[in-house]
């Protein structure tokens, strides 16, 4: 008996490798032939202003001014910027001895505690905004908010299911002491390692930096997705630069000029109010007004 959702799932290897050689990426998730238009492709290409524009971003580092970078949740590394790590190692700094009680990190766990991925990602807008407002705050649903799809948000919601507590993430909580005190060693191990040796910048096979690009006329921000206790450390030990890459499957440019592509009417699965509210957010938000929003400092 044929079955179809087997065959797309044996095929869709290939159509990723066909599109990467055509210079595009593949982006979307479905295994059946009617979650087929569900997936869009991607240019993989810089745009102008980068070095090596004309390289393949998914396989060739980039450098990017730390003060650029911004996370997933909206807090940065920009001059004017806040981010919970940044603030926890400059506490580190002054004082050693630092327990995790005592430091930022612990005040963030404890209060920022979203209910929904609105909470996480638009916490500044009061009135709710399907579907963010339905979702719980899965750090899969954060993190791949600009390549879900109809069939990928149904798998990922059935699997939630599963486990109905809400669980944080390493920039938002609740967590437990023991979570918190072993992330709060992470980080500093991360950062007196870099401290000691130096920072070698080799990208890792296996645990690249690396996030996908914003695009607004000519500025440019990079949001991160892996590399968070490097870049923090990095930033606090006054870098300037680090090397990245673009995260595979994921866009390497969302460009404000093209927001429609996200929109229903599109195929996408966000309003065009939504999709505005989250690039801007995500584009201009520097992390000391959410910081003060929600009682961090």
């Amino acid at each position: 008996m044929y079955n179809s959702s087997a065959s797309l799932f044996k095929l869709r290897p290939y159509a990723r490798f066909a599109a990467r050689i055509l210079g595009y990426e593949l982006v979307g998730e479905g295994n059946s032939w009617s979650h087929a238009k569900e997936y869009k492709l991607f240019k993989r290409r810089l745009p102008s202003g980068f070095s090596n524009s004309k390289s393949d971003p998914y396989f060739t580092p980039f450098s990017v001014p730390i003060t650029s970078i911004t996370s997933r949740v909206c807090f940065s590394y920009s001059e004017d910027g806040w981010h919970p790590f940044v603030q926890t190692l400059r506490e580190y700094e002054e004082n050693p001895v630092l327990r995790y009680e005592e430091s930022t990190l612990a005040r963030v766990y404890g209060k920022y505690t979203p209910q929904n991925v609105q909470e996480v990602l638009l916490d500044q807008v009061r009135t709710p905004l399907p579907p963010f407002c339905s979702w719980p705050p899965s750090y899969e649903l954060v993190s791949w908010v600009w390549t879900l799809n109809k069939y990928s948000v149904q798998h990922r919601l059935k699997q939630l299911q599963q486990n109905t507590k809400h669980n944080g993430w390493i920039l938002f909580g609740p967590h437990a002491v023991e979570y918190g005190r072993k992330e709060f060693n992470r980080l500093i191990a991360v950062y007196e390692s870099i401290k000691r040796t130096g920072y070698i910048p080799k990208v890792s096979s296996t645990d690249p930096i690396n996030g996908y690009i914003l695009k607004d006329e000519d500025r440019i921000r990079f949001v991160l997705l892996q590399g968070n206790h490097r870049v923090s450390a990095l930033k606090v030990l006054g870098y300037s630069n680090v090397d990245v890459l673009i995260r595979p499957g994921h866009p390497a440019v969302i460009d404000k000029s093209n927001l429609q592509r996200w929109t229903e009417g599109s195929g996408g699965i966000y309003t065009s109010t939504l999709t505005e509210h989250l690039f801007d957010t995500l584009f201009t938000e520097l992390g000391l007004q959410k910081a003060r929003r929600l009682d961090l400092m």
